[in-house]
C-alpha cells in the first residue's frame, strides 16, 4: 500500500527496482509519480527472469519538497498459475476545469480497471459509452486511453469514434496487464460550442466487454 500527498513545488516520486543476485544491476520496475492523498494497493507483476531464489526489491523515494512518500503490507507472493481476470472497474474522479471550445482530448470520465492473474490474455473488447450535454452536438470524437496511474496523458490512445445519438461504443481490443490501468473517456469540443454549454459521460451496467463477457454491476460516472 502506498499513500503520498504534495506540498510546496511537485510531489515526491516512488520507483521500485529489483535485481537478480547480489552482484546484479538494478532495474527499474515502476515509477510512482503523482499525488495519492489516501491508502491504495498497488501491484507489480514481476518479470520471469525475477522469479528465482536470490532476488533484491528496493524502493526509492525521491523529495520534490512533498511530504514524503509512506509505505505499507509490502507482500511478495507466490500465486502459481492464474488465468487473467477483471477483479474491479472503479470510478475515479477527473477535473470540472471549465473546457474550450474547438479542443481535443478532454478528459470526462475515469474508471480504474484491476486485472488478477498472470497467464493468459485480459482482452478489454469493448466499452459503450453514453453521453449527455447541453447540445449533443457539441461533442464531435469520443476516445478511450490508457494510463499506469492517475495521471492523464494522451501517450496511448486505443480506440476512438463518434455518436450515435447520444452513445458510442468503442472496441479497442486492448491487452490488459496485470494490475491497475486507468481507462480514459475523452472528447473533442466543437469550436462553435457555446460557453456555458455542459458535457459528461456515463459507462452503463454492463458496458465493459472483456474477454467476451459483460462487466460494471453498476453506472460508472466520474465526479467532474
Amino acid at each position: 500500500y502506498e499513500w503520498r500527498v504534495a506540498t510546496g513545488v511537485n510531489n515526491d516520486i516512488l520507483r521500485v527496482y529489483y535485481k537478480v543476485g547480489a552482484t546484479g544491476g538494478w532495474r527499474l520496475l515502476q515509477t510512482y509519480n503523482f499525488i495519492q492523498r489516501t491508502w491504495r494497493d498497488f501491484q507489480i507483476a514481476l518479470p520471469s527472469e525475477a522469479l528465482q531464489k536470490d532476488v533484491y526489491i528496493a524502493f526509492e523515494g525521491l523529495s520534490r519538497w512533498g511530504m514524503g512518500v509512506c509505505l505499507d503490507e509490502i507482500t511478495v507472493e507466490e500465486t502459481g498459475s492464474l488465468a487473467r481476470t477483471l477483479n474491479e472497474a472503479v470510478t475515479e474522479a477527473v477535473t470540472n476545469d471549465a473546457i474550450p471550445n474547438g479542443t481535443s482530448n478532454n478528459p470526462i470520465l475515469c474508471t480504474r480497471l484491476k486485472v488478477l492473474g498472470n497467464i493468459g490474455n485480459a482482452v478489454l473488447n469493448s466499452i459503450k459509452v453514453n453521453a449527455t450535454a447541453t447540445n449533443i452536438s457539441d461533442i464531435t470524437r469520443v476516445k478511450l486511453f490508457t494510463t499506469p496511474d492517475p495521471s492523464f496523458n494522451t501517450a496511448n490512445q486505443i480506440a476512438e469514434g463518434t455518436l450515435s445519438g447520444s452513445s458510442v461504443t468503442l472496441s479497442p481490443n486492448y491487452a490488459l496487464p496485470t494490475g491497475y490501468t486507468y481507462l480514459w473517456v475523452t472528447y473533442d469540443i466543437d469550436a462553435n460550442a457555446k460557453s456555458g454549454n455542459v458535457v459528461d459521460a456515463e459507462i452503463p451496467a454492463s458496458g465493459i466487454s472483456f474477454n467476451g463477457s459483460t462487466y460494471a454491476n453498476a453506472t460508472i460516472n466520474s465526479p467532474g
